[in-house]
């Protein structure tokens, strides 16, 4: 994806699913630990709501899409719905381990195919998500994910490749 608004269509919508799926783990997860992350999850989420809204609305480009969800989205909202008790737990934490290595590919490849001219439609969307600050809350929880230093929801050792990703999105100028 190298088109400013093709990479924050995927990038809205990723989000927005991220916030949904929070939203119903807050209220059906099992435990006290799941609810906690899906609480900073969603936390997360709106605050990366409000920075894409912003680079929109303060883009010079077009960038107006559908925001229609995928039939993939929806079917993982649906799938996590059905579900109770440890198999939500679990499910929901696949979810977001996956939504989480699809997003770090999405920015990866903007990053490396967008020219300076179009990362620069985005910088504070792309730094609000690349921010140093964020948590590393989905490492203590994801057993069957190893922990990757490339991955800012992985661990604390991500807080070195946060910054690198962030230059290289973001124009030399700003």
């Amino acid at each position: 994806i190298a088109a400013p608004k093709d990479f924050m269509r995927e990038a809205f919508l990723a989000n927005e699913f991220s916030i949904a799926a929070a939203q119903v783990a807050v209220q059906r997860g099992s435990t006290q630990e799941v609810k906690d992350t899906a609480q900073e999850l969603l936390n997360d989420g709106l605050k990366t709501r409000t920075d894409m809204v912003a680079a929109i609305q303060g883009s010079t480009s077009d960038m107006h899409f559908d925001q229609a969800w995928t039939d993939d989205y929806k079917q993982k909202l649906a799938d996590l719905q059905s579900l109770e008790g440890a198999d939500f737990d679990a499910k929901y934490l696949e979810v977001q381990g996956q939504l989480s290595n699809d997003n770090e590919k999405l920015y990866q490849s903007f990053a490396a195919t967008a020219s300076s001219v179009e990362r620069a439609v985005l910088p504070v969307a792309v730094s609000s998500v690349f921010s140093d600050s964020k948590p590393s809350h989905l490492s203590s929880i994801l057993p069957m994910r190893p922990s990757r230093p490339d991955c800012d929801c992985c661990s604390a050792a991500s807080r070195a490749f946060t910054p690198v990703l962030v230059a290289a999105v973001m124009p030399s100028s700003l």
